[in-house]
């Protein structure tokens, strides 16, 4: 009688194990692949998932941190001046209280593709198409960035026009 209560003893702590073990595995899995592929919004009919809605996040939250370093250089660079860093400082400090507000950031980022979405689906209403061509071109003009080498420069004939130092009266 001790040897089965012993047996149903280890049976029970196994099957206790189990269910904490899958419990787990689930709480992982729904945090690392489950959670980012339900739909964030509805717009239409496009969804705009969990996974494209964090990586966007993620891309405001890294350019606001670029500008936040960006304030910082150039307030050290303008120390000599308290108006400069007080500026600086002004505008640092609502930077950080962007970033901070997760809610916010998440509220605007999620907002911006909701925008984007309508635009998209009333581009398509209206008729409105861009190439992938016309995107890339847009590009290389904006970054001047040329893959098949530079464009040929052009020379507005105002720039070479030679400005009188004379008075009217010297002429």
């Amino acid at each position: 009688k001790e040897n089965k209560n012993s047996k149903l003893l280890v049976i029970g702590f196994i099957i206790f194990a189990l269910i904490v073990i899958s419990l787990i595995g689930y709480a992982l899995l729904y945090d690392k692949v489950l959670k980012y592929n339900k739909p964030v919004a509805i717009v239409g009919d496009h969804e705009i998932g969990g996974k494209e809605f964090n990586q966007r996040v993620r891309l405001e939250r890294n350019a606001y941190v670029l500008q936040y370093n960006q304030i910082a250089v150039q307030m050290v660079l303008m120390s000599d001046s308290s108006d400069y860093v007080n500026y600086y400082k002004q505008q640092l400090s609502q930077i950080l209280s962007i970033l901070d507000d997760t809610n916010y950031l998440g509220e605007s980022v999620l907002d911006a593709m909701i925008d984007e979405e309508v635009v998209k689906i009333e581009a398509e209403k209206r008729g409105i198409v861009v190439t992938e061509a016309e995107v890339d071109d847009l590009m290389q003009q904006l970054f001047a960035y040329y893959p098949n080498g530079t464009a040929t420069p052009t020379v507005d004939s105002w720039v070479f026009e030679p400005t009188s130092t004379l008075s009217s009266i010297q002429k």
